[in-house]
């Protein structure tokens, strides 16, 4: 039984349970402070933290220089909809 057990394939799969643990402990893009309709965004503007329900910190870099879309509040994540991204190659 070991012998043929241990020549199976191993298949393992995220549990739904794991995958919102996963969630919640990965960071995304927020606002650092309140940011005013049509703002450029700078560096000191955006922080990152946990959960994950904006973008993710990967696109900071790229974002700078973005105008904003709305009023947004401190700690309001930084999604698409709210920055302008006409002619912009994220």
């Amino acid at each position: 039984i070991i012998k043929a057990s241990l020549n199976k394939p191993l298949k393992k799969e995220i549990q739904l349970c794991e995958l919102k643990m996963f969630d919640n402990r990965r960071r995304s893009l927020y606002a650092a402070d309140d940011i005013p309709k049509g703002t450029v965004l700078t560096e000191d503007l955006l922080t990152s933290k946990a959960p994950l329900v904006g973008l993710t910190p990967r696109f900071k870099e790229k974002l700078i220089g973005i105008k904003t879309l709305y009023d947004l509040k401190k700690d309001d994540p930084i999604t698409f909809g709210v920055i302008d991204l006409v002619g912009e190659d994220l």
